[in-house]
């Protein structure tokens, strides 16, 4: 397929295609998991409740929530009821999308700090005779 100012072969075309589809696979498959989290969160539930509602054991949750295996369209029908949701909420981008908003702004002011951010811990500044229980903070000594 060659058009004027743009050369690219079919299979290249083709590759493309496939390459953005699976990126978009894994995003989808991103989302879903992040909303199940997000509703078990703003629920109280626990994966072992997801579990009990999906006919999996709580390991088999876990594996599906950090995308060791995937979850099948039954399984997020029934985690979404349990959740008290729809599923259209479960496949929502809206609340992750803004999650990676903020996340790339916490990125950009992390680069624009002045200065060392670092935490600053002053126990380590005294000497170990100075800094010993008791000594110097007996109420009877410091007029309290």
């Amino acid at each position: 397929m060659e058009t004027e100012g743009f050369n690219m072969t079919v299979t290249e075309a083709v590759d493309l295609v496939s390459a953005d589809r699976e990126k978009a696979a894994a995003r989808f498959a991103d989302v879903v998991r992040y909303n199940i989290r997000r509703y078990m969160r703003l629920t109280g539930k626990l994966q072992k409740d997801l579990a009990k509602a999906m006919g999996v054991t709580r390991p088999a949750v876990t594996q599906m929530l950090n995308g060791t295996t995937k979850i099948k369209l039954e399984q997020l029908y029934l985690a979404a009821r349990e959740l008290g949701v729809t599923v259209d909420d479960l496949i929502d981008d809206t609340y992750y999308c803004q999650d990676e908003e903020f996340v790339a702004r916490l990125q950009v002011n992390e680069k624009t700090v002045v200065g060392n951010t670092e935490p600053r811990f002053f126990a380590g500044l005294l000497s170990e005779t100075e800094f010993v229980a008791g000594h110097g903070f007996e109420p009877w000594t410091s007029g309290l």
